[in-house]
């Protein structure tokens, strides 16, 4: 059993998943396995709602989960890549690392509901590229759910190091993706 000493000490990084549960997906594979391989403890933010989503719930859900520090990590798939974004926007934080899987930063024709996020338009020059030491967008091609133009228009806005996979189309769980060690490995670089 690890001790309370030893949880302070331990790297945290945090993770957004979109409209999905918390132990869905790849998620509980990587909350795991960081903890395991990297000493370092994922927080999964439980958002309301996440099959019928507000923007306002989940801001006050991430403000409640996620400790706005310098050198702030935060992991985040699908809609909540938006939200990761809104977070770093919101909070006076530095060197902040991102690491968005199947990301989006605009209105999606596949799923016109979720525009409620999505017509959101960041001033990234302003808001986002200030706090960012590092950010990674994980997209394939694939990927039918998020078309993989709108990811890599998202890490051209970034300005982030972008991981094109031939297949693996939106890495969910019910796909077998249950693990996505990419995700890992940019956790271990970004943090290192």
């Amino acid at each position: 059993m690890i001790g309370r000493g030893a949880d302070e000490k331990m790297k945290k990084a945090y993770l957004i998943h979109g409209t999905s549960l918390p132990d869905d997906d790849w998620f509980p594979w990587l909350k795991k396995t960081a903890r395991q391989k990297l000493n370092c403890m994922v927080k999964i933010v439980d958002l309301p709602q996440p099959f019928s989503p507000h923007p306002s719930e989940w801001d006050a859900a991430c403000d409640r989960s996620i400790v706005a520090t310098d050198g702030v990590t935060i992991i985040a798939h699908s809609l909540g890549c938006i939200e990761a974004l809104r977070f770093i926007e919101q909070h006076d934080v530095e060197q902040a690392n991102l690491i968005l899987v199947s990301g989006f930063d605009e209105p999606i024709y596949t799923y016109p509901e979720l525009n409620s996020f999505a017509d959101h338009t960041f001033n990234y020059a302003r808001d986002i590229l200030p706090k960012v030491a590092n950010a990674v967008v994980v997209t394939a091609k694939d990927d039918r759910i998020v078309p993989t133009q709108f990811s890599q228009t998202m890490a051209q806005h970034l300005r982030a190091k972008l991981i094109l996979q031939s297949t693996g189309g939106h890495f969910l769980g019910d796909a077998g993706y249950t693990k996505l060690p990419v995700v890992l490995e940019e956790l271990e670089r970004v943090m290192a």
